[in-house]
């Protein structure tokens, strides 16, 4: 994915992971040096996990913290 990540950054083009990703799984990515231009997490920013539910804005707040988006 590094790889992938750094072909795609030399030609400008934007690469987004998703995938039921969890937070937790998100922050060993970063760890291993995978940072894509967006995170697909739909279902584990929703309460419960459930993508036809809520979504949860602690989650959301969670998530945006780790990768270390600001608040709008």
């Amino acid at each position: 994915l590094r790889s992938l990540l750094c072909v795609a950054s030399e030609h400008s083009v934007w690469i987004a992971l998703a995938g039921s990703l969890r937070l937790r799984e998100m922050r060993s990515l970063v760890n291993a040096g995978v940072r894509p231009n967006c995170w697909g997490v739909r279902g584990d920013v929703c309460d419960q996990r459930d993508r036809t539910g809520q979504m949860d804005l602690r989650k959301v707040t969670a998530w945006r913290r780790a990768i270390g988006s600001p608040a709008n």
